[in-house]
């Protein structure tokens, strides 16, 4: 068993001196960096997250936010919803509507996403009361301003009818 000077002593011997005379270390096993924790998803990394997600949107994204603007629709991008201890971030809230709105990316064709797409569909329908709408990247890159406006309101008629039934 080495001594704590013994260990200290073998650190140094592995310094080599570099050309620019700053030092260099080889990473020995006991010098390794210890594991990150993943962080919890709380809310506060959450907002973050989201953030980081209105200042870097994706090309459909940026594509339906604009139509959105150009329609005069009032809407929240990057929306994070908490509920009994489940978190989502939805692409789009159109508040005056109730409407979430999502935009489908290629990796959402995966198993995995599937089934959280499915699960924040039913927290939107079931628990927080609101219409939920997913385009595929293809189709925001080519609808219209008119096809996404009729698409919004054909949503929002069917939540009015709804509540009058």
């Amino acid at each position: 068993m080495s001594t704590k000077g013994e260990r200290k002593r073998e650190r140094e011997a592995m310094r080599i001196k570099a050309p620019s005379s700053q030092s260099v270390r080889f990473v020995g096993p006991r010098m390794r960096k210890k594991r990150r924790r993943p962080r919890l998803k709380t809310k506060a990394f959450l907002r973050e997250q989201a953030l980081r997600m209105r200042n870097r949107p994706t090309a459909a994204e940026n594509i339906i936010a604009g139509k959105l603007k150009e329609l005069g629709i009032d809407f929240e991008q990057q929306y994070v919803v908490f509920y009994k201890g489940i978190a989502a971030i939805y692409d789009f809230y159109l508040p005056k509507m109730r409407l979430l709105f999502e935009v489908d990316g290629g990796y959402h064709q995966t198993e995995a996403q599937k089934q959280t797409d499915r699960i924040k569909d039913f927290i939107a329908k079931t628990k927080l009361k609101r219409n939920m709408l997913r385009i595929t990247n293809e189709r925001a890159f080519e609808i219209s301003n008119n096809d996404l406006r009729q698409l919004i309101y054909a949503v929002k008629g069917k939540r009015q009818r709804a509540w009058a039934s």
